[in-house]
């Protein structure tokens, strides 16, 4: 299962589950919300920066996802700094129709990796979002 098809069943089950879109980043769509780092050095356009797979709202709660084919550490470790609040200014900015009470953090990938999963890494991330070979999501609080 590749990245696109996860992205693409975490955002159909979001979307049942009542959630809105605000950005969805297929693989090399550059059509994804750039959330610029509160330390980012002066003069540097996009130092730190991310762009989540998809960003989300429900209320007054924002979801930001990172989708991979596989379980990835790094996007735990992204997700960690999201959950620190490195991106607040930024999703403060940038997700304009929404004041945000809370920013939940989940990492999606094929249910068929979760074994992969090492909890060392996960104190940043809310939810695990996994995705079957049917693009059903169960969703895992961690």
């Amino acid at each position: 299962m590749n990245e696109e098809r996860v992205t693409e069943a975490v955002e159909a089950h979001l979307t049942r589950e009542g959630w809105t879109m605000f950005a969805v980043d297929y693989p090399t769509s550059g059509s994804g919300l750039r959330l610029h780092p509160a330390d980012r050095a002066d003069g540097t356009k996009h130092g730190g920066s991310i762009v989540p797979d998809v960003v989300a709202y429900r209320e007054r709660d924002v979801l930001v996802v990172e989708s991979k084919p596989y379980f990835d550490v790094d996007d735990a470790r992204k997700l960690r700094e999201v959950a620190d609040g490195r991106y607040a200014e930024s999703l403060d900015r940038r997700v304009y129709a929404v004041d945000i009470d809370r920013v939940y953090t989940a990492l999606a990938f094929p249910a068929s990796d979760a074994d992969a999963v090492r909890s060392d890494v996960l104190d940043g991330v809310d939810r695990l979002l996994l995705v079957d070979a049917d693009g059903d999501v169960t969703e895992r609080r961690v």
